[in-house]
């Protein structure tokens, strides 16, 4: 046999016909309202539910002659339902069972907490029984209790909690109860929501009053009507100074001021913040406040006034125009650094032009053969000179970097062609280091739209660099391919290689690694090189290793930014 559940009643079945004479219902009505009578009165009187919480639960069950009653509260930032309060008579020990509803949470559905939630309304058992849904019935039936009924406490209809009692006897269904009920748990739910409301407002007015800014209101008449300590201390007054005087207590004689203009605007729903002004303090000096204003209304929506919250901000105010003042020495302490770069480059660019035309004349003996210790000479020259020149075409181009009067030439050059070009251009360089230098590159055109100079310097660089770390006997390789999105560039040497963790050095302004025995140039080469890929749309970088060569790459799309 199945287990036997509990007939359960709604408020909404069909009320039973009742036997009782006119009399008999005269006088449940009069003690029904003797009793939401107390209640009301004790709902006035009280400062919290939990303090008159067990007396609502008395007053009920002892008005209509039930034996145990429970408050059930929705716990805050959860969806169950916790045990609250109990009540019942001092002859009967129910402390287990009371333990037992303290220590459980119910979710919605679950056990008759749960149940009176799911219904929305009043809910009642003739017989317990050996009901399923009702979790706590052997706890129950310990205390000898049968029937049970409850209701919830509803405000707004927003579920805030039930209320649950029980007979010890089996007992039938009373709708004028369960009517009852239901208003009385609509105004406990209006109880808890007004002390809710006024808890929240002295909790806010403590905030407000604490604040470390300025919070003030201002009536209609442009008198102040709040004044918190955080003004007291920004502007010097105090409350019984500052309340029942116009606004114009804290405004600059020669400050501009309009409360209707304000009240104005915050009508028209615009939103009041981060404004900035001068305000002037009960010793008469200014201070640069910030403002936020926002409506003060009724229980109507009709604006009342409006409160400021102000901000002092000098100190701010101070440490930016300190901030503005050290920019500004900095940005024309860069201008001067670009302008020398630009005009000592020019100016050994002139000179060194001659040095490298006259050793060039001396190389090709038109002043005479040359002894073999002369020639060693000139071609000591000549190798100074190269790097000089690489010295000042980096410092050329990062003076034009710096001062942004740097632009590229776009035109339909071929990329293979150009890498030819500037593999001529360093041979004599190669040779003398002992190298070999190869070219991996598309036996046809590779047109692609670029600055030709510009990233001719960047193949300068990377191949300058291979030259410089690669060890007599090694090798330098240029690859190159193209496709659809562009073309990458490859230069691979067999030089000393590179740690890993100094890779992101590289490309840095006058960035050199410590390792390496081979140090020296301006720290610019790669860093402008950075610079002249990016300014094309493409991206540059290096894989290597120590011991093991180095593979530096850059890449440049199909279509680069127009500048």
């Amino acid at each position: 046999m199945g287990k036997k559940q509990a007939k359960t009643t709604f408020l909404d079945a069909a009320p039973r016909q009742r036997s009782a004479s006119l009399e008999a219902c005269a006088a449940m009505t009069k003690q029904h309202l003797a009793l939401q009578y107390d209640l009301t009165r004790m709902l006035t009187e009280a400062h919290d539910l939990a303090q008159v919480a067990p007396r609502l639960l008395r007053a009920i069950a002892e008005h209509l002659d039930w034996q145990l009653g429970n408050l059930w509260l929705v716990e805050p930032g959860a969806r169950v339902l916790h045990w609250q309060a109990s009540w019942h008579p001092p002859s009967r020990d129910a402390n287990a069972f009371i333990a037992l509803s303290r220590a459980t949470r119910y979710e919605e559905g679950i056990g008759l907490p749960g149940l009176i939630w799911q219904s929305k309304g009043p809910l009642w058992f003739e017989e317990l029984g050996d009901d399923p849904r009702f979790l706590r019935r052997h706890a129950a039936a310990e205390l000898h209790l049968h029937a049970a009924f409850g209701f919830p406490i509803y405000s707004g209809g927003e579920f805030l909690g039930a209320m649950e009692f029980f007979s010890d006897r089996a007992r039938a269904p009373e709708p004028e109860v369960m009517k009852l009920m239901s208003s009385v748990g609509t105004q406990i739910g209006l109880f808890l929501m007004r002390r809710h409301a006024e808890e929240s407002y002295r909790n806010l007015a403590a905030i407000v009053e604490d604040s470390e800014d300025a919070i003030v209101g201002v009536g209609r008449d442009e008198n102040f009507i709040a004044w918190n300590r955080g003004a007291e201390r920004l502007f010097g007054y105090t409350a019984e100074e500052a309340l029942g005087h116009p606004i114009t207590l804290i405004v600059p004689p020669d400050g501009r001021y309009s409360s209707e203009a304000i009240l104005e605007r915050l009508e028209k729903g615009e939103h009041l913040a981060h404004l900035e002004a001068e305000r002037l303090r009960k010793d008469g000096t200014r201070l640069e406040v910030s403002i936020a204003f926002s409506p003060i209304r009724d229980s109507l929506g009709r604006m009342l006034g409006y409160s400021g919250i102000y901000r002092d901000i000098g100190e701010r105010k101070r440490f930016e125009a300190e901030l503005k003042a050290k920019n500004a020495a900095l940005q024309e302490q860069d201008r001067l650094k670009s302008s020398f770069l630009d005009a000592i480059s020019h100016d050994l660019r002139i000179p060194l032009t001659s040095i490298v035309g006259y050793a060039e004349f001396l190389e090709d003996e038109l002043g005479g053969p040359l002894s073999q210790q002369q020639r060693e000479f000139v071609t000591e020259i000549l190798k100074s000179s190269e790097r000089l020149t690489y010295l000042v075409d980096n410092l050329l181009d990062f003076a034009r970097l710096e001062a942004r009067r740097f632009s590229l030439k776009l035109e339909t050059t071929d990329f293979a062609e150009l890498v030819h070009e500037v593999a001529r251009s360093l041979r004599p360089q190669v040779e003398r280091g002992k190298l070999k230098l190869s070219l991996a590159l598309s036996p046809e055109a590779m047109p692609i739209r670029m600055d030709a100079e510009r990233i001719g310097r960047v193949l300068i660089n990377l191949l300058t660099n291979a030259i410089k770390f690669t060890p007599p006997g090694g090798l330098i390789r240029v690859e190159a391919r193209q496709d659809a999105g562009g073309i990458r560039c490859e230069v691979v040497d067999t030089g000393e290689g590179i740690a890993e963790a100094d890779w992101p050095k590289l490309f840095k302004r006058f960035s050199q690694l410590a390792s390496g025995a081979k140090r020296g140039g301006s720290g610019l080469g790669l860093s402008i090189s950075k610079d002249l890929v990016e300014a094309h749309g493409g991206q540059i970088g290096v894989t290597s290793a120590l011991g093991k060569g180095s593979r530096f790459w850059f890449t440049l799309p199909a279509s680069p930014p127009e500048h």
